[in-house]
């Protein structure tokens, strides 16, 4: 973006944060992006092309691009913003809600439950959701797409923390 480009969009942002009455924790990931299959599907679009002239550019590409691999490492950045709920002061006979997915995910049963589970998350999505439908319209404003991450992409994330790609 030119750098008044850059200035509107710090300042739509500056007023998206201002403009909350609820706090927001901004998480910034980055990883690796494994680049073999855009790669593959370069050379599979290689393959049909006819004209020569166009095969010499598409090699070029190719190419750089794989030169650009081995030369660096590429990374994406995603960012996430949550909502924290604070659904008071947990009892000592109730389980972290994050693990029972972590017992999901290891396949292991769990002894306790967590009293109550439906009535607190019942409880947390009737205060969570008209703040994320706030949030999720405030960005739509600034040109940002948004959408609330589902129980696999939760899981996926939770899960490229703990085991990065190691590169």
């Amino acid at each position: 973006l030119s750098s008044y480009e850059q200035d509107l969009k710090i300042g739509a942002f500056s007023d998206l944060i201002n403009s909350l009455n609820f706090e927001i924790q901004i998480v910034i990931h980055t990883e690796p992006i494994d680049m073999r299959r855009y790669l593959n599907y370069l050379e599979e679009n290689f393959k049909k092309i006819a004209r020569e002239d166009l095969r010499t550019q598409m090699r070029v590409y190719i190419n750089f691009v794989k030169d650009l691999v081995v030369q660096n490492n590429i990374l994406q950045k995603r960012f996430f913003l949550i909502i924290p709920h604070r659904s008071g002061v947990l009892t000592a006979d109730q389980v972290n809600p994050f693990q029972k997915m972590i017992d999901v995910i290891l396949g292991r049963k769990r002894v306790v439950e967590l009293k109550n589970a439906d009535k607190l998350i019942e409880k947390a999505a009737i205060q969570l959701v008209p703040k994320r439908d706030s949030l999720m319209k405030m960005l739509s404003r600034m040109g940002l797409g948004s959408k609330q991450l589902n129980d696999k992409e939760l899981i996926q994330l939770f899960y490229s923390y703990y085991n990065p790609i190691n590169s």
